[in-house]
């Protein structure tokens, strides 16, 4: 897979970027689908103040909070149901973010209604964020499309896991 990857896409590059635990799935995976020598580790960016796209490898693995030191552009960015793990004010900054890496693309997959609330018995948010609140998070860009079907899905509890997809304006 890796040759394949290098072959067909050679100029592109894939940035992780995720919480510990996860981060180290990750590595040990796309270490062993495209090469140990192919993969920049959080280990290789640690006492980096800027961490420039272009010098990255082709596949990089980092952690969340070396998102604020990258430098450059990239062409897409995409969450896949973490976000709506997080209080508001956190995606805001991730978003923030992800505005001055100057992203043309932004395709986010969350859940229509919002996370549930936490309560004294049941693990939750404080404040969910709902589909509306990425629009108005994201003010350089266009909403191009949102649906739930065919590329989301209902869960069993009624909830509604929707693709939105953002152009940069």
């Amino acid at each position: 897979l890796g040759e394949i990857i290098n072959q067909v896409m050679p100029e592109t590059k894939y940035i992780d970027i995720d919480i510990p635990p996860t981060l180290c799935c990750a590595t040990y995976y796309l270490q062993e689908v495209v090469g140990e020598d192919r993969v920049s580790r959080a280990e290789d960016v640690a006492n980096l103040e800027k961490i420039h796209i272009d010098r990255l490898n082709q596949v990089s693995v980092l952690p969340s909070w070396k998102i604020e030191q990258l430098e450059g552009k990239i062409d897409l960015f995409v969450n896949f149901i973490s976000f709506q793990e997080m209080e508001p004010d956190i995606v805001t900054n991730y978003l923030s973010q992800v505005d001055r890496l100057n992203a043309d693309w932004i395709m986010l997959r969350n859940l229509r209604e919002g996370k549930q609330l936490r309560t004294e018995y049941s693990i939750g948010v404080d404040n969910p964020i709902y589909s509306e609140d990425y629009v108005k998070m994201l003010p350089n860009y266009k909403l191009v499309t949102k649906n739930v079907w065919p590329y989301g899905f209902k869960t069993v509890d009624d909830y509604h896991s929707e693709i939105m997809l953002f152009k940069k304006v």
